[in-house]
């Protein structure tokens, strides 16, 4: 993680979130690694987990970032079993808030709970329906590694810009699909973008 912090711009600002039983905001906004960094090192996993809470209020506290550009990115198992938020109320934040979900799926090879066994398909489709994507680490020494290919896949995007045909003002969700042709002789891609949109209601 320390590798992804120190990879930042001086501009960029944090906010970290720990959680178990409960979500909690360890540290508000800040341009400070050492801060981010120290915070981290204090979080110990304990108890049972509340991950939808945690992306329900991250989510929220997000809102008020300056940058234009937000990244959310989740440090979890992807098992949550204490949540009072459903995934049907948080997958519905994450269409309309206009952030970009990011994970390291921390998983265990042998899950010895229904919780972590669901796990990576709730990151992956927590990720996916924002454009985000999850990083799979089963080896605690690769997250470094992980840290560092996420660093680079962030200042490395392609902003895509339409209009559609249908300018109905619905308030509906409306779904989309991003496909790329590489060219020949060109290692096979794969295209990471949002889900859909909600057209305005008015």
């Amino acid at each position: 993680m320390v590798q992804f912090l120190r990879g930042s711009n001086p501009e960029d600002e944090f906010f970290v979130i720990g959680f178990n039983d409960r979500p909690e905001l360890l540290v508000d906004f800040t341009s400070s690694v050492e801060e981010v960094q120290g915070a981290i090192m204090k979080v110990q996993p304990d108890g049972t987990t509340a991950l939808l809470d945690a992306l329900y209020l991250g989510l929220d506290r997000i809102k008020k970032a300056h940058n234009e550009r937000k990244i959310l990115l989740v440090v979890s198992d992807g098992g949550d079993n204490n949540s009072r938020y459903t995934i049907k109320e948080v997958w519905l934040l994450l269409r309309e808030a206009g952030v970009q979900v990011y994970a390291m799926g921390i998983f265990d090879d042998a899950p010895r709970t229904k919780a972590e066994r669901m796990g990576p398909d709730l990151l992956a489709s927590a990720t996916s329906i924002t454009g985000g994507r999850t990083f799979p680490i089963h080896n605690l020494k690769k997250i470094g590694d992980a840290a560092a290919e996420l660093s680079i896949e962030l200042r490395n995007k392609y902003l895509v810009a339409y209009r559609p045909h249908n300018l109905a003002h619905d308030g509906k969700w409306h779904k989309i699909t991003l496909r790329v042709t590489p060219p020949q002789n060109s290692p096979r891609l794969r295209v990471y973008a949002k889900a859909g949109y909600y057209a305005p209601a008015q």
